[in-house]
């Protein structure tokens, strides 16, 4: 956005008419890259979100495989128990 702002500047400073001419597309073009990048923003915000409730719905996987891992180790000592 920097350079786009940059080179509407440059057009309007340098004073020729050429100049000038060629300011109605720059703005155009400096209106639709900043579109693009609103909509990419946008998109990124939307993974990020989405990456975190998946983050958060693996972490409860872990807790509950972990708990499970657990119980099964108490079942396998106290099987170990009964079959002395």
């Amino acid at each position: 956005m920097h350079n786009q702002v940059c080179l509407i500047t440059c057009a309007y400073s340098v004073g020729s008419e050429a100049s000038h001419r060629s300011c109605p597309h720059l703005l155009g073009q400096a209106a639709r890259n900043m579109v693009l990048q609103e909509d990419a923003i946008l998109h990124s915000e939307d993974s990020l979100r989405k990456m975190a409730i998946i983050t958060t719905h693996l972490q409860y996987q872990q807790e509950a495989i972990q708990k499970n891992v657990e119980q099964s180790s108490d079942l396998q000592d106290q099987l170990n128990h009964l079959l002395k």
